[in-house]
């Protein structure tokens, strides 16, 4: 049976929901979601770990996703990818949305499209998805064919593309047809609602944190400390992580 833990008024949170499909029962991606049109109420910092081999260039992703207000402080936000420059040696970007809510950082190591079309953050051509990626994806090709198939058009020749494209035609379910690496944040703005994800084995780190109302995340975990302003690891995280 697969294992999939709703968290609902009265959990930890009581005012948001987190879907989260456990990878090491159902060999899926651990995926949670985030209404944006819902406030949380969190009661405590929580840091979730998700490591990497170290010293090996890749690319970094970093970000802060807002409740019901325009980040307080989107400088914390641009200084967590500062921190992460040195994973990314092909380029930078940042991506801050219209009412300030949420921002994005990413940190490039260029592998598939080496050109600007590969950039991120990403938004597809009609602005309803953004995406920050960090990873691989190896059967992009066939995916990106599928996908043709079913009217998208794509701008570049990059495996972030695919997964938004992915996204909009099977939702979540993409995620399990993805070969490779990866973890990223994705926002649908038609359906406000964001999303963290992580590839299978946590072969791509994703740490985050929910402080005061903002949830940020990060490759790396001293950006997110420093920007959480604690060092504080939640315990039942850390168990699920141990198992």
């Amino acid at each position: 049976n697969s294992w999939m833990r709703r968290l609902t008024p009265g959990g930890p949170y009581s005012s948001h929901r987190i879907e989260e499909y456990a990878a090491r029962r159902t060999c899926k991606p651990t995926v949670y979601t985030w209404w944006l049109f819902e406030l949380p109420s969190p009661k405590t910092v929580q840091i979730t770990q998700f490591r990497e081999a170290e010293g090996v260039s890749m690319c970094g992703i970093a970000g802060a996703i807002s409740w019901n207000r325009p980040l307080p402080d989107l400088a914390a936000v641009r200084r967590m990818g500062v921190e992460m420059s040195h994973r990314g040696p092909d380029g930078s970007g940042s991506f801050v949305s219209e009412d300030g809510r949420i921002a994005f950082e990413h940190r490039r190591l260029a592998i598939i499209d080496l050109t600007e079309g590969g950039a991120q953050p990403m938004s597809t051509a009609d602005s309803r998805f953004t995406i920050c990626f960090n990873g691989e994806i190896y059967n992009y090709v066939e995916l990106r064919n599928e996908l043709k198939s079913l009217g998208s058009v794509f701008r570049s020749d990059s495996d972030t593309e695919v997964i938004l494209e992915g996204y909009r035609h099977f939702g979540t379910d993409v995620f399990s047809r993805l070969r490779g690496m990866f973890s990223l944040a994705l926002v649908d703005w038609q359906a406000q609602k964001a999303i963290l994800v992580r590839d299978r084995l946590g072969i791509k780190p994703m740490f985050f944190a929910d402080v005061g109302g903002v949830v940020a995340f990060s490759s790396e975990v001293d950006p997110l400390r420093n920007f959480a302003g604690t060092s504080e690891i939640e315990s039942s995280a850390l168990g699920h992580f141990l198992r």
